[in-house]
């Protein structure tokens, strides 16, 4: 968000940007139960900090989306309007157990994918290599290391592996219960959260204004900075 978060402020808007566990400088606890829905009921309690009166814009990029879509569902009435990039957005969350998760809950393989990761994946050529995906195009070689900083923070393997693997949702939430106008932005060459997959979960919810960007990637907000911003503006003063 570094494109964006500046012009907000020039106009106007308090921001608070998070690093959600356990990306950035985020706690590493791999014990935390990172699922959608305890990082929603995280973040309301984060909130508390700054403004427990007003209501919030939430801005979500990709999983990020997910969990604005959760905070919305969970308290409508402490949200203004909701902002997603590339969303994974979702029709129901329910508390059960899945097999991709019970296999990475393996102590053994969880440690087999911890070694594989600190010493064959967190290199700058692989990390280049996601983000040329997650882009769409070359990146500027200041923020791949900029990456591999917060991917070479102690404990971030082991963590993000074990994020997957004890992530549990606790309590049913339904997407479709999702009212807040909004404003989404996708884009058309993005092969992370693919328009096409998602955009039949897209449409289920009118109050949702969208904006495709034909020759964007997953990551709009960075790539198309003033056309994010100015189309986010626009749509937040109305």
């Amino acid at each position: 968000w570094e494109n964006n978060t500046e012009f907000f402020y020039q106009n106007g808007f308090n921001i608070v940007a998070v690093d959600v566990p356990p990306f950035g400088y985020s706690d590493k606890n791999p014990e935390l139960n990172n699922s959608i829905d305890e990082l929603s009921k995280l973040l309301w309690n984060f909130t508390k900090i700054f403004n427990n009166s007003d209501k919030w814009i939430l801005i979500g990029h990709s999983m990020g989306g997910a969990i604005v879509q959760c905070m919305s569902v969970m308290k409508p009435y402490k949200v203004g309007k909701a902002v997603f990039v590339s969303p994974a957005m979702f029709k129901e969350l329910t508390p059960q157990k899945k097999l991709s998760s019970f296999i990475i809950g393996i102590p053994l393989i969880q440690r087999i994918i911890i070694i594989i990761g600190d010493y064959f994946i967190i290199t700058e050529k692989n990390v280049s290599k996601m983000l040329l995906s997650a882009y769409g195009k070359e990146v500027p070689k200041e923020t791949v290391r900029e990456y591999l900083i917060t991917f070479n923070q102690k404990g971030f393997t082991q963590a993000f592996v074990k994020t997957f693997g004890n992530a549990r949702i606790k309590q049913n939430v339904n997407g479709l219960n999702f009212k807040t106008k909004s404003l989404l932005f996708a884009g058309g060459k993005d092969t992370w959260v693919p328009y096409e997959k998602y955009k039949n979960i897209y449409e289920l919810f009118p109050q949702m204004k969208t904006v495709l960007i034909e020759d964007a990637g997953h990551c709009i907000m960075e790539t198309h900075p003033e056309k994010f911003n100015k189309i986010t503006l626009d749509f937040l003063r109305e």
